[in-house]
């Protein structure tokens, strides 16, 4: 068997990936990485944190391993601050999403909910969402003029919360544990490599997108907006609710 490389990266940027999407979140200049959590095989977890420096020589060369395959949960996201924040860019077909195993097995695609399914001992750490909403997202944008020139953006980090940033790593290293139990037990069952092609091309698909008319598709949420606003008006005529939604 190839080895496994389990990796989760946790980031900060000045937009919002719900907001804008994974394409434009990891190719924006504002977008860094706060830290990559990571596990060769069943060895221990560690933790690269750039402010200290380079990656370990072990991380860089299990990445750059062709034969080496890269385990992570929602695997578009790290593949592409690997390629566009890390500008390590590596084959599509060396990576393998656990998302796919649960779906297969008619579980939802959210790790929490399938540790939770699946009662595995290691469950997400629901503090998680606090000290993301630390660090990934800035406490000010900046751009404001001071006496000392433009402002420049203002992100918490290791050194503003030492301490909540330490408990930051250690959630990324849980995160990455999760992924390596979950993948380890769900592929027991087994599942057909041809079906894993089918998922390497709509990553392909979804990599390379498709071309849209913005003004038109403007146009149809125009109209479907005010037939949202027509049919709820028509709703509470009927149903006398205040909220018929």
């Amino acid at each position: 068997m190839p080895n496994e490389l389990y990796v989760d990266f946790e980031t900060f940027s000045l937009i919002d990936l719900s907001e804008v999407g994974l394409d434009n979140y990891s190719h924006d200049k504002s977008t860094g990485v706060s830290c990559l959590g990571w596990a060769l095989n069943d060895e221990e977890i560690d933790i690269w944190p750039p402010h200290q420096g380079p990656m370990s020589q072990k991380l860089l060369d299990a990445l750059n391993d062709p034969d080496t395959l890269i385990i992570a949960w929602h695997s578009a996201f790290e593949r592409n601050i690997l390629k566009h924040v890390l500008n390590i860019d590596l084959p599509l077909d060396r990576f393998r999403d656990p998302i796919v195993l649960a779906h297969n097995l008619s579980l939802p695609g959210s790790l929490e909910k399938v540790a939770a399914i699946l009662k595995m001992k290691e469950q997400k750490d629901p503090r998680g969402d606090e000290l993301k909403d630390m660090f990934c997202q800035p406490v000010s944008k900046g751009g404001e003029l001071t006496l000392f020139g433009i402002s420049p953006p203002l992100f918490r980090n290791h050194e503003s919360h030492p301490r909540e940033f330490l408990e930051y790593q250690n959630y990324c290293k849980q995160d990455v544990k999760a992924t390596r139990d979950l993948w380890n037990r769900m592929r027991r069952i087994g599942f057909p490599e041809n079906e894993w092609k089918g998922w390497l091309l709509d990553q392909k698909i979804n990599d390379f997108g498709i071309p849209v008319r913005r003004d038109l598709a403007e146009k149809g949420l125009r109209l479907a907006l005010k037939f949202i606003e027509i049919q709820k008006k028509l709703l509470k005529d009927k149903t006398g609710l205040e909220n018929p939604n």
